[in-house]
């Protein structure tokens, strides 16, 4: 899968193929992205004004804005919650110990968080 990967602060973000990631606690699910946003935290990120505050292992992929499908849940994921096929939009800041989930259906929006 194609990723923008920092692999050097203040340089521009690396375009390559990644390994799809694979789910290893139950709790995860795996979101096939179709759009993802990039927003001024990440421009933090990518020029090092963060550096100190918060250390990244390069290389990574910024990003915490997104949008798809569910691809593939954990075995822990309720079945009534996140089903593959789902249309999703995430986003949550840095440091949150939980990100918000928006699950869009035809009939109505439900939030969840």
């Amino acid at each position: 899968m194609l990723s923008a990967r920092i692999y050097k602060y203040k340089n521009p973000l690396t375009i390559e193929n990644v390994e799809k990631p694979v789910i290893t606690k139950g709790e995860q699910a795996l979101v096939k992205v179709s759009a993802a946003g990039l927003c001024h935290s990440d421009l933090h990120l990518i020029t090092d004004d963060w550096k100190n505050s918060i250390p990244l292992q390069l290389p990574t992929t910024p990003g915490h804005e997104i949008a798809g499908w569910i691809e593939e849940t954990g075995n822990s994921v309720p079945k009534n919650i996140l089903n593959r096929g789902d249309m999703i939009a995430v986003f949550g800041g840095w440091g949150l110990v939980f990100v918000f989930i928006v699950k869009m259906e035809m009939s109505n929006t439900t939030i969840m968080y």
